[in-house]
């Protein structure tokens, strides 16, 4: 009896302290991630080799600019997933998972977020344990339900930040 006590009360704290929604934070809330130099806070200019897609989702739809020789798209459990063609396998798929969901919420020791600007929107994103790469980023458009993007699995290398970062750069949330 003790343990299913012990056990239940484990859980209740867990799910308590990961319950935490992200929020537009104050200004003196934000802090520069560790290294962070891919984003800097300019107009993103397309290349030649990107193609532009339109995806209506539940709860929004957005645009956004990815070169398809590099990246493919799938929809899993209403979320838009973008992820390298030649991805090896794994339990978890390298790739990005995109969704609007106000209901977002991140938790962990080691998070730090920075505040950035994706096409006039106001964004953060957040790093954990020391990365210089960003593991989430959320958009918060003004009078829209939020977009959060997350990073899966285990296969980013350096040009795959690369990429990912001009994929996060051209998202423009349509309204």
């Amino acid at each position: 009896m003790m343990k299913k006590y012990l056990l239940s009360l484990a859980a209740l704290i867990m799910i308590a302290g990961c319950s935490v929604k992200t929020e537009k934070p104050d200004a003196e809330e934000v802090t520069d991630a560790p290294g962070n130099e891919i984003l800097p806070e300019t107009a993103y200019e397309p290349s030649d080799t990107e193609t532009e897609f339109t995806f209506e989702m539940e709860n929004g739809s957005l645009s956004l600019r990815f070169d398809e020789e590099n990246w493919h798209t799938e929809t899993k459990d209403g979320r838009l997933c973008i992820l390298p063609q030649n991805s090896a396998e794994e339990e978890v798929e390298t790739g990005l998972q995109l969704f609007f969901d106000d209901g977002f919420a991140v938790c962990g020791t080691g998070l730090v977020t920075k505040d950035i600007t994706v096409n006039k929107v106001h964004a953060q994103l957040g790093y954990y344990d020391g990365r210089k790469e960003w593991d989430y980023a959320v958009l918060y458009p003004k009078n829209h339900t939020k977009l959060a993007i997350i990073k899966t699995g285990a296969g980013w290398d350096e040009d795959l930040y690369r990429q990912a970062d001009r994929i996060l750069q051209s998202i423009e949330i349509l309204q």
